[in-house]
């Protein structure tokens, strides 16, 4: 089925949850979804991440990103529920991001050598 405008990036939503020791549970929850491969390729490759952030007595901060290509998905976890787990999970994002430039270069470096017209 073809494409014809990209997710909407949702809103952050607060959710009850009920009582637990007498203190009200609530939860909100950010989300996201992206086509990766351009509108004309038909793919449905897609991004789509989900941050939930919970209160009560035993609050904590979960992050979730979901990479899919095909028939192939990668689900990765992030935990933020302390500054350090919150701080590991920054330091994970961020070397996710370096490999990827490096492998953007790379890809870059590998179709010039092939003799592609990249530039311009």
């Amino acid at each position: 089925m073809p494409r014809t405008k990209p997710f909407p990036v949702r809103r952050p939503r607060s959710i009850k949850r009920g009582v637990a020791d007498g203190k009200p549970t609530i939860d909100r929850k950010w989300t996201g979804r992206q086509w990766i491969n351009p509108a004309q390729n038909n793919g449905d490759a897609r991004i789509r991440w989900e941050v939930t952030q919970s209160s009560g007595p035993y609050p904590d901060l979960d992050g979730k990103f979901y990479i899919s290509d095909c028939n192939k998905r990668i689900d990765l976890d992030f935990f933020g529920g302390t500054l350090k787990r919150y701080r590991y999970s920054c330091a994970k994002i961020d070397r996710i991001v370096d490999e990827l430039l490096k492998f953007k270069l790379a890809m870059y470096s590998a179709a010039k050598a092939h003799g592609l017209k990249v530039d311009g």
